[in-house]
């Protein structure tokens, strides 16, 4: 989800031909990271490590960071879109980073002990949180969507 979610703004954020390596540059970058997060996960030898999972996956979740700046701080080029919204994007990843907190330190269920066994632990609570995240980002794609279809590239200098 978090190599999907991102793949819409940086596509559509670096789509003039000047920019498209910048694109490139950021796709591969996350898609290392949630490899590396998948590793974790699909090892046997680490599933039982919840805090490793936790940290793979905030790190895979804010590798984003980076392209997500370059497209916030650079709107004044003529090659990148002026309008382009942080604030899903950044909302998007404190929700996941409170749902992550929340699994990887076993909240509520280790503190109240037989109080959350059916609803309410931190696993449900975990993918709440990466639901309302993943709506955010939903609305950021397709407001990158709609915001290029109106977006055009000036014409190529030589």
């Amino acid at each position: 989800m978090i190599a999907g979610s991102i793949t819409p703004p940086f596509f559509y954020g670096f789509i003039c031909p000047e920019k498209v390596m910048w694109k490139w540059i950021w796709v591969t970058q996350v898609y290392l990271c949630c490899a590396f997060a998948l590793v974790t996960v699909m090892v046997p030898s680490l599933k039982g490590l919840r805090w490793l999972n936790a940290v793979a996956w905030l790190l895979a979740g804010y590798s984003v960071s980076p392209g997500i700046i370059h497209l916030g701080s650079y709107p004044d080029t003529p090659h990148m879109r002026s309008d382009f919204q942080v604030w899903p994007w950044l909302s998007g990843g404190i929700i996941y980073l409170v749902g992550a907190v929340l699994y990887a330190t076993g909240f509520p269920e280790r503190y109240f002990k037989k109080t959350f066994d059916i609803y309410g632990q931190s696993h449900t609570l975990f993918h709440v949180s990466i639901l309302i995240a993943a709506g955010l980002h939903f609305y950021g794609s397709l407001d990158c969507y709609w915001s290029a279809l109106e977006f055009t590239c000036p014409p190529k200098l030589n």
